[in-house]
């Protein structure tokens, strides 16, 4: 998997990817799955508010799925 990256560097055509921030006291790294929109990164599972008053700092591409085994097939 990639290192984080600064997100300056983060892709700007749409495409998600995880960007992480720390808190306010930096007791918790906290990771988001969002994607660049009108200039701003955006998204994230508790919303951009929450974003835009601690901003992300990092980022790196989305892991790839899993390599599906004979074990993980529905039955």
């Amino acid at each position: 998997m990639s290192e984080w990256q600064p997100i300056e560097t983060c892709p700007k055509d749409g495409n998600a990817f995880l960007a992480g921030k720390w808190n306010y006291d930096r007791t918790h790294w906290w990771v988001y799955k969002v994607h660049w929109a009108n200039g701003v990164v955006d998204g994230g599972w508790d919303g951009a508010r929450e974003m835009i008053e601690v901003p992300c700092t990092h980022w790196m591409p989305l892991p790839g799925p899993p390599t599906p085994t004979s074990n993980s097939e529905p039955k």
